[in-house]
């Protein structure tokens, strides 16, 4: 039996496939910047400050010990085992 994975993917201006929801990073990074127009190396981490985020019946809080960078396709194809 497969396993389905379903994400979004934006191509940055060097060729990059970076796994990314919208074509900016307002919402997540609170930069105007567009997936589009900058290289991968110029891509923000996401938030820095503590921000509310609600899933329905679960709130959580990022903090700034939370932030993470974007991953790539070929970081994600990596990470997932040969089978």
């Amino acid at each position: 039996m497969g396993v389905a994975i379903e994400t979004d993917v934006r191509c940055t201006n060097d060729g990059q496939v970076l796994i990314c929801h919208d074509d900016n990073f307002r919402r997540v990074a609170a930069s105007d910047a567009k997936v589009a127009d900058i290289s991968l190396d110029q891509v923000p981490k996401r938030y820095a400050s503590e921000i509310p985020i609600d899933f329905g019946h679960h709130n959580y809080r990022i903090k700034p010990s939370d932030q993470a960078e974007y991953c790539t396709l070929e970081q994600l194809f990596a990470s997932m085992p040969k089978t």
